[in-house]
């Protein structure tokens, strides 16, 4: 089934009758699965590149997802935005969301999320993996023109530009 949606999405991409106003956009956290033939030269005439937050917006996102949950005065969510690093901010989402179900299951009438909450939500919700974006998010340099290498979470805008 795969295979034909792949065909089926590379005819179109590639088809004999010329598309106008048409824009094709993709995204993956998972760029080590995509098949070659969709990042051949002419599919995507651009590559986004969506990095995790840094420091201060993971500090930001541990902010806002914590603005409403009862934490002990010994939790500093900018110490725990520093040991994030290379997380999305879905993964800080679960990570407080986590550290939430720690304290309540550990007391119900008066949870309060403390740092040791935290650290085993840490153990249970994990950042990427470095090690499965390498080469293979490397590899798009070149055959892009311009383009850099897309990294990880990149997005493609594709389409036929106007007379190819």
């Amino acid at each position: 089934m795969q295979l034909r949606v792949l065909s089926t999405l590379l005819n179109e991409m590639d088809g004999v009758a010329p598309l106008s106003h048409v824009l094709l956009i993709g995204a993956t956290n998972r760029p080590d699965l995509l098949d070659a033939a969709l990042m051949r030269p002419g599919r995507f005439d651009e590559l986004v590149e969506v990095t995790p937050p840094d420091a201060a917006g993971r500090g930001h996102v541990l902010r806002l997802r914590a603005a409403r949950m009862p934490l002990s005065r010994e939790v500093d969510l900018e110490a725990i935005a520093r040991e994030c690093e290379g997380w999305s901010g879905a993964q800080l989402s679960a990570l407080c969301r986590e550290a939430g179900m720690c304290s309540l299951r550990e007391h119900l009438e008066t949870p309060s999320a403390a740092p040791r909450h935290f650290r085993a939500a840490m153990s249970l919700v994990h950042g990427t993996p470095q090690s499965l974006l390498g080469a293979h998010v490397a590899s798009w340099a070149g055959p892009h023109g311009s383009s850099p290498a897309a990294p990880p979470g990149a997005i493609g805008a594709a389409g036929r530009r106007p007379g190819v």
